[in-house]
């Protein structure tokens, strides 16, 4: 049986020099980067979903480490968690222990619980992709190689990004109420989740067969309005399931976030946005626009299902958004 657990110091006198990054700025003016020393005694935990949809197994993980960080001075820790629970106890217990970063070494689940407990704490949080989705990961140009998402401590920089909030929850790529909450809960009860856009077609077909959009109310800081849209999508990244494109604008550090809403289309113009959405140009669809929020309030006719990060929760009728701007401390490339 593997432990659940590994734990190893490296007590060499780092080779590196220290580095230092420079400030880069958004596209959107915001500069999200700010420079930092590296520091020689490192404190680093990864936290490990061995569940995930492309597990990466203690050993090959530990082995990474050892690997990357042979010169490095500091406590190097791989946990296992068991569920999404226990992966945010962890990174709690991290907190309190003082460490430098913590790793999320999963899909957007794993990410997202452990992101959850990091939020306006200032410690980083790092993540080696192994998902189905890997979508915050795609937002933060980590690569799918565990060593190289690993090594961005010594290659990459430190950001902040926006963090959402709604229901007592934050989210950190995507909050959706409209059909994509069903196709997620339709592909997340799947016993295998593969990667790709194939398996999500049959589903979102499925699903647009027999879905029956909700009249809801939204609530901006400047305008009001009802619809019963067929997306509604509030976009912290441009992307949600690792490949979908739903908003091609949006950026995680630029203090606002996009709604995404596809509203008032026949039966084929919904299905010419499903198509736009699987080739990345649903931006380009009938019926397709957006809106810039820091804030906002959807008042629906009763409580139910939306999806956060790709988990669908419970959520209340009405549904309170904001932005919490720069609240996560990021590894990135």
């Amino acid at each position: 049986m593997q432990p659940l657990f590994v734990v190893f110091k490296i007590a060499l006198k780092s080779r590196l020099k220290p580095l230092y990054t420079d400030s880069l700025s958004s596209s959107k003016g915001a500069s999200p980067y700010y420079s930092e020393r590296r520091c020689q005694d490192l404190k680093i935990r990864f936290i490990l979903n061995p569940l995930s949809g492309r597990a990466i197994g203690l050993e090959k993980l530990t082995a990474v480490v050892r690997k990357v960080f042979s010169s490095d001075r500091g406590i190097f820790e791989v946990r296992v968690a068991k569920d999404d629970l226990h992966a945010r106890a962890l990174t709690e217990e991290a907190l309190s222990l003082g460490y430098n970063y913590v790793f999320a070494c999963g899909g957007d689940g794993t990410v997202h619980h452990v992101a959850s407990a990091l939020v306006g704490t200032g410690t980083v949080l790092g993540v080696v992709p192994a998902g189905s989705g890997n979508a915050l990961a795609g937002a933060l140009n980590i690569p799918q190689d565990a060593e190289q998402a690993v090594a961005v401590v010594k290659k990459g920089r430190i950001i902040n990004v926006d963090v959402g909030s709604v229901a007592q929850r934050f989210f950190f790529t995507t909050a959706s109420l409209a059909i994509e909450v069903q196709i997620c809960k339709t592909y997340n009860s799947m016993k295998f989740n593969p990667r790709g856009i194939l398996p999500y077609i049959p589903i979102a077909l499925f699903e647009y067969l027999r879905y029956r959009p909700q009249r809801i109310t939204v609530k901006t800081q400047e305008e009001t309005f009802t619809l019963s849209p067929l997306v509604f999508t509030v976009a912290n990244t441009g992307v949600f399931g690792g490949e979908f494109v739903i908003s091609p604008y949006s950026e995680p550090y630029d203090g606002v976030f996009e709604v995404c809403i596809v509203d008032g289309v026949s039966f084929t113009g919904g299905l010419a946005a499903g198509l736009k959405l699987l080739k990345g140009n649903i931006h380009r669809a009938k019926g397709y626009r957006t809106l810039e929020i820091r804030q906002m309030t959807v008042e629906r006719p009763s409580e139910g299902l939306i999806q956060l990060d790709g988990e669908p929760i419970m959520a209340p009728a009405r549904l309170a958004f904001r932005v919490l701007a720069g609240a996560l401390r990021v590894w990135a490339y």
